[in-house]
């Protein structure tokens, strides 16, 4: 599984911490990657580029397996 999240930095709050989002997946599934995008909530219309990277490179790991 594929997570992909906005990162702490643009947190309202400054003193806000990024939540370990990966770990709390860990719990729930196999083969859990990701990472924090620095944009906000619409994170493919924000950082499509990104996302686009993270899908293919998901789908080609499970295709290969």
């Amino acid at each position: 599984m594929t997570s992909l999240f906005k990162s702490a930095s643009i947190l309202p709050t400054p003193n806000a911490t990024e939540p370990d989002v990966l770990s709390t997946w860990r719990q729930r599934a196999d083969n859990v990657r990701g990472k924090a995008l620095d944009c906000g909530h619409f994170l493919a219309e924000e950082r499509p580029e990104e996302v686009t990277a993270q899908l293919l490179a998901f789908l080609a790991a499970d295709r290969a397996a």
